[in-house]
């Protein structure tokens, strides 16, 4: 079972969890996966939280390719800090992030 925290930009959703150890479940995370996706479709910015190895990185791969089969733009980062992601979109932007 998964727990994830998702914090949107009016305030922290409720816990939501998905997943389940029943094996005979093909896409046991699918109705997460789905109300996240409606979420993002509705213009809302989401911050997904949860245990180490609790599946994030997964899940965050279902609702990327989600996304992208219905045509709509997809940014992915690699996991890092928030200075080392900085960096990086300042590098991929030709800023020098060493100034000012």
């Amino acid at each position: 079972m998964i727990n994830s925290s998702i914090l949107t930009r009016n305030g922290l959703a409720p816990k939501v969890s998905g997943g389940n150890n029943n094996s005979n479940s093909i896409h046991p995370r699918s109705h997460l996966k789905e109300k996240i996706v409606g979420l993002l479709k509705k213009g809302q910015s989401l911050y997904i939280t949860g245990e180490a190895s609790s599946g994030k990185s997964n899940l965050c791969e279902a609702i990327a390719q989600s996304l992208k089969s219905e045509r709509l733009p997809v940014a992915t980062l690699a996991p890092g800090t928030a200075k080392e992601i900085l960096i990086g979109v300042c590098e991929d932007l030709g800023i020098d992030p060493n100034e000012g």
